[in-house]
């Protein structure tokens, strides 16, 4: 009788836990997405929609090279 409660409690508390754990993994997953989304490189510059643009290239203190449009 106690091993059958033991079981049923146990599959009780599964039940219960791997619904909340997969929301909670599945939440940390779509948080870390909007916070790091994933880098693509850039294919298309402001020529594409008629500007005038002008490349920028920039060394930032801490020595990371930096590149833009100006």
């Amino acid at each position: 009788m106690k091993d059958r409660l033991t079981a049923l409690v146990f599959i009780l508390f599964l039940i219960a836990v791997l619904p909340v754990g997969g929301a909670i993994l599945v939440g940390l997953y779509f948080a870390r997405l909007l916070v790091n989304p994933p880098r693509h490189e850039q294919d298309r510059t402001p020529a594409d929609v008629g500007l005038e643009f002008e490349n920028v290239y920039l060394e930032a203190t801490d020595g990371v090279p930096l590149s833009a449009w100006f």
